[in-house]
């Protein structure tokens, strides 16, 4: 299984207005549209097969997630957090009905 995350950059969306105000004055012209930040996860919808793994997508590009010096997952936090994952989603889906 492949697990893709994505950042869609500063977009000028409802949320972004309503949460942060004062960011959302200062840097209105300079936001993206909503469109483009969409652009990245349709476009990895689309191309689903990447196999690209251990990275955060922005612009359609792939960028690693463990920027400073010890900060990458050791294999047992990696199953640490898998395990966690397994467990929210069993919990989730046990209370909704969903299969």
């Amino acid at each position: 299984m492949v697990v893709h995350a994505m950042h869609p950059g500063w977009a000028d969306t409802p949320g972004v207005a309503s949460s942060l105000p004062g960011f959302h004055a200062v840097t209105r012209r300079l936001l993206r549209t909503p469109e483009q930040g969409a652009d990245t996860i349709t476009w990895l919808a689309h191309h689903r097969k990447r196999q690209d793994q251990r990275c955060v997508w922005l612009d359609r590009e792939p960028h690693v997630t463990n920027v400073l010096p010890g900060t990458d997952p050791t294999p047992e936090e990696r199953q640490q957090l898998w395990e966690a994952l397994a467990t929210l989603t069993a919990r989730s889906r046990a209370r909704t009905g969903a299969r």
